[in-house]
């Protein structure tokens, strides 16, 4: 395969540090070296190029994974100054190690994979700066789930205390009981600030999505600002994979039958955000309904059929924004 890259750098992200690989090919054979420095973008570049040289920067291919806010600034960063960088799907790059019979898993031995996976897999998809505005409703939907994860840790404190001090203690239970009622009054005002934002800075696309039974502004809100209205991706098919929206089976011969469970790879906001729009859509969405039915008569766990329905739910999403037509129950598939 040729080569259209000089170096390519495979970069394991963390939160404190980054684990460095830089692949390069010297003669006939393939030269690896690594470093680990800070989890600071500026100090990268810095020790990247003190060890590779003067070069062009479009001389290089740098690789991450997607890792949740972690690789994001990385990312904008080495974009801005010119770098050719790629944010790789969790789950593509683990079919490449397994396909490459690889256990073993160190931070450096990842950061090798990642830079083995820029060189020989083909077709990627440059990273792309996202507006401002993108940034903004992403933003938004990390800090009301924030906000949800906070209220229902309060409410089960608040349950605690009510069982331990009995329900005369009007001391410590309305403590809870205000603080909670204020959080959920933060939540509604965030939720509608979104509802607007979405509104006045996409339009067209709020409406598209809005047509489909069960999205709402969170979806809506994960669909424009996480994956950017889906742009950068090709088919339905590499949506799902990158939202980790697919029940993981385990069979082998007659013997081993594992029940499915939820694949782990891929985002996890996206993720979670639309397993909770399935709830909704079971009830809401034609199709969705008689997907979920029609999965628990074959003996499908209800989990399962729900990850089935959330992918549902990202397929018509999908279908509604590259076609820019209103979602139309006629036309949809069942």
């Amino acid at each position: 395969m040729r080569n259209l890259y000089t170096f390519y750098v495979g970069v394991d992200v963390a939160k404190s540090f980054y684990v460095v690989a830089i692949l390069s090919i010297e003669g006939n054979e393939e030269k690896l070296r690594s470093f680990r420095v800070e989890a600071n973008p500026r100090a990268f570049e810095k020790r990247l190029i003190s060890i590779i040289g003067s070069c062009k920067r479009t001389d290089l291919l740098i690789i991450m994974e997607s890792t949740g806010p972690y690789h994001v600034g990385l990312a904008e960063y080495l974009s801005r100054q010119g770098y050719h960088v790629v944010v790789a799907n969790p789950f593509a790059v683990k079919r490449f190690i397994e396909a490459n019979m690889s256990k073993a898993k160190t931070d450096k031995i990842d950061a090798e994979f990642l830079a083995k996976f820029g060189m020989h897999v083909s077709d990627h998809k440059l990273y792309e700066l996202r507006s401002e505005e993108e940034k903004k409703v992403e933003r938004y939907i990390k800090l009301i789930e924030d906000l949800k994860e906070k209220l229902v840790a309060l409410e089960n404190q608040r349950e605690a205390a009510r069982i331990i001090l009995g329900k005369e203690d009007k001391d410590i239970l309305g403590s809870y009981d205000r603080i909670i009622k204020e959080l959920k009054k933060e939540i509604e005002a965030k939720e509608r600030e979104l509802k607007e934002y979405l509104k006045r800075n996409f339009a067209r696309e709020y409406r598209l999505l809005l047509s489909i039974p069960g999205i709402r502004e969170k979806a809506i809100g994960v669909i424009l600002g996480v994956m950017r209205g889906f742009r950068g991706f090709k088919s339905v098919k590499e949506v799902v994979s990158y939202a980790g929206i697919c029940p993981r089976v385990v069979e082998s011969g007659s013997s081993v039958r594992q029940r499915g469970r939820m694949n782990r790879r891929g985002n996890r906001l996206v993720r979670r955000v639309f397993f909770m729009c399935a709830l909704s859509a079971v009830r809401a969405n034609r199709y969705c309904r008689e997907l979920y039915e029609r999965l628990l008569s074959r003996g499908k766990s209800k989990k399962a059929a729900l990850v089935a329905v959330a992918a549902k739910l990202l397929r018509q999403a999908f279908g509604v924004l590259k076609s820019g037509m209103p979602f139309n129950a006629e036309l949809a598939t069942p």
